[in-house]
């Protein structure tokens, strides 16, 4: 299989070929990354971000970044921050 990840860089390269197919399969696509990366009900525990040495129970963490049980990612996610920064919405870090 062709570098995949090539591919979808060279696709975005291009804004003609990037939206050729309309918008539509974009905001589905940013849709499945939104439901992947939502804020977990339960929260977790992981490394506060500020203080990597401090370990705590945090109530904002993303559901599929780490395991919310060990090592939660805080939400909003890396991906979550792209996704609103690219949208101009600003992400407050929960």
């Amino acid at each position: 299989m062709p570098n995949l990840d090539a591919q979808i860089r060279e696709r975005l390269s291009d804004p003609k070929r990037f939206l050729e197919n309309g918008i539509e399969p974009l905001i589905d696509a940013i849709t499945v990354v939104l439901d992947r990366h939502a804020l977990h009900p339960d929260g977790g525990i992981g490394y506060h971000p500020d203080d990597g040495s401090k370990y705590e129970r945090m109530s904002r963490v993303c559901i599929s970044c780490g395991p919310p049980d060990e090592y939660a990612e805080r939400w909003p996610c890396p991906e979550i921050r792209a996704i609103a920064a690219a949208l101009g919405v600003e992400a407050d870090g929960g």
